[in-house]
């Protein structure tokens, strides 16, 4: 979200009270901007009928190789109707030039840890994954370990934000 803010040349508050840090992306979530309003009389209701009937010819084209795809937009590939909160299978056009690719592929599992010793590391401002590596393990290099037990909600190993909860199991 914040990557893609930054992109669009949007200003974010990065300050130390800013509601950016409360945002908790939910890859089962509805992908509309606006839910629609209940009654069809309602002023809202009249302004998201207009909005949902433009065109959509100003989104971008969608990736055209893996690597451009986000971890959150694979596991919602892979995802059953039953479990996304919209009901419907995930298979937007925008992702045609990938769809082969993203079938091949097997479902991103969140590790079993429930006989394992771990601790939830909540990120804080300024921290990378080499820090916390070195913080529990005393080894900043153990940082790739911390990254393919979290690579199921980590995009890029540069990129973890603040709020973000990482499993750091005991070594």
């Amino acid at each position: 979200i914040l990557d893609g803010a930054r992109k669009s040349g949007l200003e974010i508050d990065n300050s130390p009270t800013s509601i950016i840090y409360q945002l908790k992306p939910d890859y089962t979530e509805h992908l509309e901007n606006y839910i629609p309003p209940t009654s069809p009389l309602s002023l809202e209701w009249v302004s998201y009928k207009r909005m949902s009937n433009l065109p959509k010819s100003d989104r971008k084209e969608g990736p055209k190789s893996l690597n451009e795809v986000s971890v959150s937009t694979q596991r919602r590939w892979h995802e059953g109707a039953e479990n996304l909160k919209d009901g419907e299978i995930y298979r937007p056009k925008t992702l045609d030039d990938v769809a082969d690719e993203l079938d091949k592929l097997e479902k991103i599992q969140v590790p079993e840890l429930s006989n394992k010793n771990y601790r939830i590391h909540i990120v804080k401002r300024g921290e990378t994954l080499s820090q916390i590596a070195k913080n529990y393990y005393d080894d900043a290099q153990q940082w790739r370990f911390i990254y393919s037990i979290n690579s199921y909600k980590i995009d890029n190993p540069d990129k973890i934000y603040i709020g973000m909860s990482l499993i750091i199991p005991d070594k």
